[in-house]
């Protein structure tokens, strides 16, 4: 590990490039286009001041080039592997969070629909075990366990009642878990 030291700094320097979010936006602003501070400034909504801050750590970090045009200095990111590292980042985090809003959605439609009528109407008998063993290793499907006797354990955990809301709310998030992996 002691050999491979250098090379991590190195990569966590290049790494704090991308740590901030006024960067990042500079970043984007000077992706793909040679930009003067003052169209950066424009793109982004930074005082010029940061504009010029992080441009010229961009800069002196040799991820941005600079050329002078009359009295102006034009900036365009030149190393292609710190875009496409931007770029990979931005899309899989968009993604995932959407995929979780996505989850989140269908599991909040779901239940606000049971707490209104008291079932799903998804599919989830489907998802349901014809047999089901509870934590304690009961068949919960024994109807005699979920007649409200106090005898029985599923019944004082969980009430008759609750025990198919809650069969009814895992079948849902298998559902959900379901339809987004079949995405």
């Amino acid at each position: 590990m002691q050999e491979l030291e250098p090379v991590f700094n190195k990569v966590a320097r290049y790494f704090s490039l991308l740590s901030d979010a006024s960067r990042l936006k500079v970043i984007h602003a000077v992706c793909n286009t040679e930009q003067s501070v003052t169209d950066v400034m424009t793109a982004t909504g930074l005082s010029q001041s940061a504009v010029s801050r992080h441009l010229t750590h961009l800069h002196l970090s040799g991820v941005a080039s600079r050329r002078k045009a009359g009295a102006q200095a034009l900036y365009v990111i030149s190393d292609t592997t710190l875009t496409e590292i931007c770029r990979t980042a931005c899309v899989s985090l968009m993604a995932r969070e959407s995929d979780e809003l996505a989850v989140a959605s269908t599991l909040q439609e779901s239940a606000a629909q049971f707490m209104a009528q008291g079932v799903i109407d998804t599919p989830i008998k489907s998802v349901r075990p014809e047999r089901s063993e509870g934590f304690d290793g009961v068949d919960s499907s024994d109807p005699s366990l979920r007649s409200g006797r106090t005898g029985s354990r599923v019944s004082r955990v969980a009430g008759p009642a609750s025990v198919g809301a809650v069969s009814r709310v895992a079948a849902a998030v298998s559902v959900a878990s379901a339809a987004k992996a079949a995405q």
